[in-house]
């Protein structure tokens, strides 16, 4: 859906594109180096009166592979307790990103994500006003169509498959709490009971034909006067069956494919998205 703001500032603030203005592109690595998709991710523009910071959730990391892997989808694994994604305390486990800005193997790195697997951060949005207000954050996005690979849809189509079919987005907001207990029962509450029951994929693309699509709704919420608002967001390169494709057949130039649960993430490689803006926003304004 698309939303238009009448104003858009970058501040420099903690936050740049998940933080991130920096964040230029990423690699995802579950393919050898000459078979990658790339994930370009966002500028981060925060509406005047409305300030933000971006934490990580300690769990992106992961120890055997000294990297920021992320976490698997619990979904997806029955024989992996929630217990492996406990938040012990959400001030300690959610970290405040370095310098606010993206570095290589850091927090904001992703280039190590494989299907299936999460990053969570955490977005502390506060209002510098004395009433409640609405806030919004929505993202825009880009995820060209393949040149060579194709939809098979009863037949051969021209439409190019899309890695923005794999990528979920899921979000949750509380109040954000003077007490590391309660902030940290929202926490697992998201990460725990929410994550692996039936999340609400706020990015719902599904090979839509428009390349550079307007921006998607990621949240809405009010912001109680003088509070500050704590939203979770998952970002998620999906290896749930509903997006596989399996190979059906070539033809020329191009290799045709369609969806299929038997199928597999292959079609994926060599594929790009990019989230290209965040936008924090009082939609009233």
């Amino acid at each position: 859906m698309s939303h238009h703001f009448k104003r858009k500032i970058v501040l420099p603030i903690v936050f740049s594109a998940l933080a991130i203005a920096s964040l230029s592109v990423t690699t995802y690595a579950w393919f050898s180096t000459q078979r990658t998709a790339t994930i370009s991710v966002w500028q981060m523009h925060v509406q005047k009166g409305i300030t933000n910071q971006v934490k990580y959730f300690s769990r992106n990391f992961d120890t055997p592979s000294s990297s920021f892997a992320g976490y698997p989808d619990l979904r997806l694994d029955g024989s992996n307790p929630s217990s492996a994604v406990t938040v012990s305390s959400y001030a300690s486990d959610f970290i405040t990103v370095p310098g606010g800005k993206f570095s290589a193997h850091g927090p904001l790195d992703i280039s190590h994500l494989t299907p299936g697997y999460c990053h969570t951060f955490s977005f502390e949005i506060t209002s510098n006003t004395s009433r409640d207000i609405p806030v919004e954050v929505s993202a825009s996005f880009i995820s060209p169509e393949s040149t060579t690979k194709r939809i098979y849809d009863g037949g051969e189509t021209t439409s190019g498959i899309t890695l923005g079919s794999a990528i979920d987005i899921y979000t949750k907001g509380y109040v954000l709490s003077d007490d590391d207990v309660a902030n940290t029962a929202y926490a697992n509450n998201f990460v725990k009971d929410y994550m692996k029951g039936l999340p609400e994929d706020r990015f719902t693309y599904n090979d839509v034909r428009d390349t550079s699509g307007p921006s998607r709704l990621l949240y809405g919420g009010i912001i109680p006067a003088n509070t500050s608002f704590l939203l979770f967001i998952t970002l998620e390169f999906t290896d749930l069956p509903d997006t596989y494709y399996a190979y059906q057949s070539t033809n020329g130039d191009y290799s045709y494919y369609a969806r299929s649960t038997s199928g597999n993430s292959d079609c994926y490689q060599g594929l790009t998205f990019s989230l290209t803006d965040i936008f924090v926003t009082n939609p009233e304004e």
